[in-house]
């Protein structure tokens, strides 16, 4: 009885980290069950182009019910591309964003004016978690795109304006050094998964140990028999 008692015991202390992660790890990933970022785009054309020019590109949301980046302004120097978020989802259901770009006032500088509305849509997914997938439609258009980008141009060379510094000589095209045309979002709710191996795996060795003991016994009492 010993070793059962022992076994006891020491699966019974075994089981509780067990039981402790199998609580909270599905917690952790309900809370973050599902995010999403959208990766917006500054590109510049022209002559002579600032070479310190500043951009900024504004997110807000459509329904009062949408979550929000930490960030809602992103300020670009030069064409570049940053994103908005992370943005962590809760609830299933579609979330509407509108994305503007600033006027700086640069006299030289037409910037565009284009309004992107941009929906996440929140489902679902079969291991338990969320899903995000994500569009954009432009200037209040029917048409879905993946490419959320303002391109600006400037006139020929002359006075700095609000955009300030030093002009440059170039001529032509800015782009972002690194480009993403897919407005992408992680697929979440692997934290579930782990949770469910961890609890398998502890009951598994659980068992191992009482099968273990209770070889053990049988063998002690066959050799008691026998004396």
């Amino acid at each position: 009885m010993k070793i059962f008692q022992k076994a006891g015991k020491f699966c019974a202390m075994l089981l509780l980290p067990v039981l402790f992660a199998a609580a909270h790890i599905p917690a952790q990933a309900a809370e973050a069950a599902g995010t999403a970022t959208i990766p917006v785009e500054v590109a510049v054309t022209g002559k002579s182009i600032p070479s310190d020019a500043e951009y900024q590109v504004t997110l807000e949301a459509v329904a009062a019910d949408a979550p929000m980046p930490a960030e809602t302004t992103l300020v670009m120097h030069g064409a570049s591309q940053r994103l908005f978020g992370p943005v962590a989802y809760s609830v299933p259901g579609d979330y509407t964003y509108r994305i503007t770009q600033k006027d700086m006032g640069h006299n030289r500088c037409t910037y565009d004016t284009a309004v992107y509305q941009v929906t996440v849509r929140v489902t679902n997914a079969a291991d338990g978690g969320l899903n995000t997938e994500l569009w954009a439609v432009k200037d209040e258009g029917t048409e879905k795109t993946d490419t959320i980008r303002f391109e600006n141009s400037y006139r020929g060379k002359g006075g700095s304006g609000g955009g300030g510094g030093d002009d440059t000589d170039s001529t032509g095209t800015a782009v972002p050094a690194s480009q993403t045309n897919a407005v992408t979002s992680p697929k979440t709710g692997d934290s579930a998964n782990l949770a469910l191996w961890i609890c398998l795996a502890g009951i598994s060795l659980a068992a191992i140990v009482l099968a273990a003991g209770y070889r053990n016994r049988k063998g002690q009492d066959t050799n008691a028999e026998d004396r």
